[in-house]
């Protein structure tokens, strides 16, 4: 009996022309030709934003802060940094400020360095105690440094400016203004200004600060500007507990600064879904000059071919309707919805939290189109229902303090009584507060598991 032979050759073949026909049909699908048009939601959310007038608008001041001489305007410094960026952007393919850049408009490039190194961060988000730390070091090293103290001369002109708006044609690796050194002048006013004997003084500066971190917090359109209000607000809020700890008797005028100072977050100041916006703004201009190296600093894997396979409209509208219209739907949340939703307690038409990006592509021929916009989606998206916790969790920190000041004020009275009774509750389930009478915290459970949210008695 003859063996029959199984042809090898042939069936090597026909596999090697299904790839090569599956591999032609991909790429042919996703010629930039077949590119889909912006969907009309999509063309509306990114029409330009009208800016206000340069010289109100702190934006600019931040970016020119840093400027060397103190003869220099800094919101003209500003300005000259962010047309510097978008002219490298713009004639010569550089999505950045360049060292020559800081240098010629600044007059120097990381010239706070010396007295920024002198203070230690600290986050107030995740930490306890940070003002109480920063004033040990300040008792050790008092503010007497000529450039710290041109600087906040500086941020005192900065938190009074009325308006603030980023520039919106930027892309995810566009530069950020001085941010940290900013923070860092306002940890530093406080701190200074916490052991002085006019502790009315102290009041009235913290409501200042908070009002500006606030503004920045509604009318602020970036995602990093408003988490960087947040944090700000919250070491503020952090500020006032710990001044409340530590001083007994409160000056008579101060009622009114402690009321207006820990008002709860506005509506405005709770929706934070503009920032998403910018965010689809961001990703479009990134989608549509990214290169090979940023696709492999995503993907984490060689992704030349990957580039070929990215229509940048399809990829902008499957980013608006997987991601920021979900996200803007739960930012408008109130925080016990928003709670319930991100819990899946909640029945209803938002289901939490971006899941269907992760499913886009699959065993269906039409997830041939777009394949490499839709494998990008998900590298890119980010747990956006933590960015929303964090700002009801800093409402709920206001509440917290509030709640301190009020057993403050009701000193016989027992303290767990006290916490049973008030107003002040959790404010996602309308429980009391937590008490932990052998360690004195006063506390709930932030829905953002990165951040702390307590302060003590």
């Amino acid at each position: 009996m003859t063996k029959s032979k199984f042809p090898v050759p042939k069936v090597l073949f026909g596999m090697f022309a299904i790839i090569i026909l599956f591999v032609v049909i991909t790429l042919f699908i996703n010629l930039s030709i077949f590119d889909e048009e912006l969907s009309p939601e999509v063309v509306e959310l990114i029409e330009p934003i009208k800016m206000p007038p340069n010289q109100e608008n702190a934006y600019y001041a931040i970016w020119g802060m840093s400027a060397a001489s103190s003869k220099k305007d800094i919101v003209n410094i500003g300005l000259q940094l962010i047309n510097r960026y978008q002219e490298n952007r713009d004639e010569n393919d550089l999505d950045e400020i360049t060292s020559s850049d800081y240098i010629e408009i600044l007059g120097g490039e990381g010239i706070d360095d010396s007295w920024v190194d002198n203070y230690d961060n600290c986050r107030a988000r995740t930490e306890y105690g940070c003002s109480t730390k920063l004033r040990a070091q300040i008792d050790d090293l008092p503010v007497q440094d000529q450039r710290l103290k041109l600087m906040l001369e500086r941020y005192e002109q900065i938190i009074e400016m009325k308006k603030y708006q980023s520039i919106d044609h930027v892309t995810f690796a566009s530069p950020l203004p001085s941010y940290g050194v900013l923070m860092r002048l306002s940890q530093i006013k406080l701190a200074n200004t916490f052991n002085d004997k006019d502790k009315l003084r102290f009041f009235e500066i913290v409501s200042r600060d908070i009002t500006f971190w606030k503004r920045m917090l509604e009318q602020g359109n970036s995602l990093i500007d408003k988490m960087v209000a947040v944090a700000s607000i919250w070491r503020d809020i952090q500020t006032v507990s710990e001044f409340l700890k530590v001083n007994d008797e409160l000056p008579p005028m101060s009622d009114r600064l402690l009321t207006k100072t820990l008002e709860p977050l506005t509506d405005g100041q709770l929706d934070i879904s503009e920032s998403f916006i910018f965010e689809l703004r961001a990703f479009k201009n990134t989608i549509s000059t990214i290169d090979i190296d940023d696709l492999v600093s995503f993907y984490g894997i060689t992704t030349t071919p990957m580039h070929w396979l990215i229509q940048p409209n399809a990829s902008v509208n499957d980013y608006n309707q997987y991601f920021t219209q979900p996200v803007i739907e739960l930012s408008k949340l109130p925080a016990r919805t928003f709670y319930k939703t991100i819990n899946n307690l909640e029945e209803g038409d938002i289901e939490c939290c971006f899941k269907d990006v992760d499913g886009l592509v699959g065993f269906s021929p039409a997830s041939l189109y777009n394949i490499g916009g839709k494998l990008l989606l998900p590298a890119m998206k980010v747990e956006a229902q933590d960015y929303v916790a964090r700002v009801h969790d800093l409402n709920g920190m206001i509440s917290l303090v509030k709640l301190q000041l009020d057993l403050k004020r009701l000193a016989d009275t027992s303290v767990q009584s006290s916490i049973k009774e008030s107003q002040h509750t959790n404010p996602y389930t309308g429980k009391p507060m937590d008490y932990d009478p052998k360690n004195n915290w006063l506390s709930f459970e932030c829905l953002d598991e990165s951040s702390k949210c307590r302060i003590k008695l």
